[in-house]
């Protein structure tokens, strides 16, 4: 007898952080807005050094600027995700799945 999985996922539940008491949910959001600030104004500030200043301009800075980037676009995908979500708040599987297509597209580039 042959057996086939006929199982339909259509939403994902995002824990966050179990067991952490609703109370803390405020400053845990304050907390990750302000480490994607830091990163937003960190990787901004490299790469406006490297474009500007003219001794910068070779290949490893290239480099240190496409991973400044890099690191700027994967905060700005998943950090709002993250800083929205509550204990068990479902997500529909085309939001992970255009989480997923953003990510794998800031890396191949």
């Amino acid at each position: 007898m042959k057996y086939t999985n006929i199982t339909t996922i259509k939403e994902f539940i995002i824990i966050g952080f179990p067991g952490l008491p609703p109370e803390y949910y405020g400053p845990v959001s304050v907390l990750l807005l302000l480490v994607f600030l830091a990163i937003v104004i960190g990787n901004g500030f490299t790469i406006a050094v490297i474009i500007f200043e003219r001794t910068l301009h070779k290949p490893i800075y290239v480099i240190f600027s496409n991973l400044a980037m890099t690191d700027i676009c994967f905060g700005v995908v998943t950090l709002p995700k993250i800083i929205a979500t509550t204990a068990k708040q479902p997500i529909k599987c085309y939001q992970v799945i255009s989480l997923i297509i953003f990510y794998h597209r800031i890396l191949e580039n």
